[in-house]
């Protein structure tokens, strides 16, 4: 009997078997069918370049910002100091980073993390696109595009939130298109999902608020003042706050204001001013976006997109139809006109400070747009000349979209790659020869926390040597870093030789092993009046 029993449990498991090895073969069959193949060819591009630029940077040192995320993650998950992250910062990956720092995980399982993000990011192009469009080529060359950028590429090798950004702004586009665009109407188990996730995403970069009037507009032109009578609209709107309790209440509990980094972030980004700017090295001004345009798009990608804008003027012409709710192919252009120029005229007109990253959500819209053009150029080609020559203009414009953006990429990240090591050296020879509480005065704050996880203090709030003296009097700081990064004070480089008793150099990184980089002194406080 018992025997039987055996028998009976083990053919049971030996049908589970089967039928998983079952459904695995369905899916392979399925996914890597012809049909797959150009979304099998982007995902595998955006591998290959993806892991070519992981493995170039896999032990890169942390530059200011990218220290502040971090930093922020360790205090999350260990306690340590949190010292200097000011409120504007976005601190959804703060707290998935604290999450994996405490289950044992490092920065290197975090680069993996957004080398997967990034690659996931360009099939969810594609699939957008061709759900979007129903064309195959269009979600191809968007695919394609976001593969190869040279802005993508970057960012995804810093630990900037752009890369966590893009793939949850990427994912809201398409649960609004899955929950309403694309039937005109609600279909709960995608619409309601745009809540949660409208929350992770603004909370990883605040440009994503930029989605709910996207969404708004697109929706009052179909459903009017009927909208406001939708009860699907008030539960996502209710599902959305419960979904950001956690963070109002973290904000409220540390600044006072439940969406302090939202308004800081974007008052100090509005109210930036061209000297600002300038201090900073970046350029200000209305018309910077537009001038920029052939640095983050290419040239080609710009003419493509200007003839494409053609394509998408009869939205301007069908807006009736639209606003009368009548189902016509100008939807999906209304959408991707929407994702274009909302974005891109807030920031541009609105807050004017240059950075290609901040208009990152928009890339993918514009790449479509570009996909039109291509993909009508190519058809004329076809039906004018021969298939042949028009699949190898194809194949010709795609190459020198690659090639560009590669280089850019792969230039920029080199040039890049080593800047900061004297900085990682220094705090992780700080956090060997220090104490609990020990307090550090350095201008590379965030860098210097992160690695040393010591409470660090930047010298620029002193106007003088007699003013930083008076705090080191209350303070006792134990170690005293200067270095070529970051402006210092004026008497900051001068105040060890003017007070030689008070501190003592205890080691010093080289750049181009001739000159002192970074250097380490230590307080003295015998012999003095401290």
């Amino acid at each position: 009997m018992e025997e039987n029993k055996e028998v009976i449990e083990e053919n049971k498991d030996k049908e589970i078997i089967r039928d998983r090895k079952e459904v695995l073969r369905k899916f392979s069959a399925r996914f890597f069918s012809k049909e797959n193949y150009p979304l099998l060819f982007v995902l595998g591009l955006a591998i290959i370049i993806q892991v070519y630029f992981l493995l170039k940077t896999f032990n890169q040192p942390l530059w200011w910002d990218e220290a502040v995320y971090l930093l922020k993650s360790k205090a999350i998950a260990f306690g340590t100091p949190d010292v200097g992250v000011n409120r504007g910062r976005a601190l959804f990956n703060s707290f998935l980073w604290a999450g994996l720092f405490k289950i044992g995980l490092t920065e290197h399982a975090f680069r993996i993390i957004q080398t997967i993000l990034s690659v996931v990011s360009v099939g969810l192009v594609y699939k957008i696109m061709h759900s979007i469009t129903k064309n195959k080529f269009v979600a191809f060359f968007s695919g394609f595009s976001l593969a190869v950028c040279w802005v993508v590429a970057y960012a995804t090798t810093r630990f900037f939130p752009d890369t966590t950004g893009l793939f949850l702004w990427l994912l809201m586009i398409f649960l609004f298109w899955k929950g309403y665009a694309e039937e005109s109407r609600v279909i709960p188990k995608y619409f309601y999902w745009i809540g949660p996730v409208f929350v992770a995403a603004s909370y990883a970069r605040e440009m994503n608020l930029m989605f709910v009037g996207i969404i708004f507009i697109y929706m009052f032109a179909k459903e009017k003042f009927s909208l406001f009578k939708k009860k699907e609209v008030y539960i996502l709107i209710g599902i959305t706050l419960l979904a950001a309790v956690p963070f109002f209440l973290y904000y409220y509990n540390m600044f006072g204001n439940p969406i302090e980094n939202w308004t800081y972030r974007f008052s100090a980004l509005e109210f930036n001013t061209p000297e600002a700017a300038a201090d900073e090295g970046v350029p200000w001004g209305t018309s910077t976006y537009f001038r920029y345009m052939p640095d983050y798009f290419g040239w080609i990608i710009i003419i493509l997109l200007l003839t494409g804008l053609i394509y998408l003027s009869k939205v301007v012409l069908g807006l009736d139809l639209i606003f009368k709710n009548k189902k016509t192919d100008m939807d999906h252009l209304f959408l991707l006109l929407l994702w274009i120029i909302i974005p891109f005229a807030y920031i541009a007109f609105q807050i004017k400070l240059y950075d290609e990253r901040y208009i990152l959500i928009i890339y993918p819209a514009v790449y479509a747009v570009a996909g039109y053009a291509l993909y009508n150029i190519k058809e004329y080609a076809s039906k004018k000349i021969s298939k042949i020559l028009a699949w190898l203009l194809i194949i010709v414009v795609l190459f020198f979209i690659f090639y560009p953006h590669f280089q850019r990429a792969d230039s920029l990240i080199e040039q890049k790659l080593t800047s900061y090591a004297q900085v990682k050296d220094a705090g992780l020879w700080i956090e060997d020869n220090s104490n609990a509480g020990d307090i550090i005065f350095a201008q590379s704050q965030p860098q210097l926390v992160y690695y040393a996880e010591k409470s660090v203090f930047p010298l620029s709030p002193y106007q003088n040597e007699t003013d930083f003296i008076k705090n080191i009097t209350s303070s006792r700081p134990k170690y005293l870093v200067l270095s070529i990064f970051e402006n210092h004070p004026p008497w900051a480089y001068s105040f060890p030789q003017n007070n030689p008793n008070l501190v003592t150099p205890v080691q010093a990184y080289m750049i181009n092993d001739q000159q002192p980089a970074l250097v380490i002194y230590q307080f003295n406080y015998t012999g003095t009046d401290f």
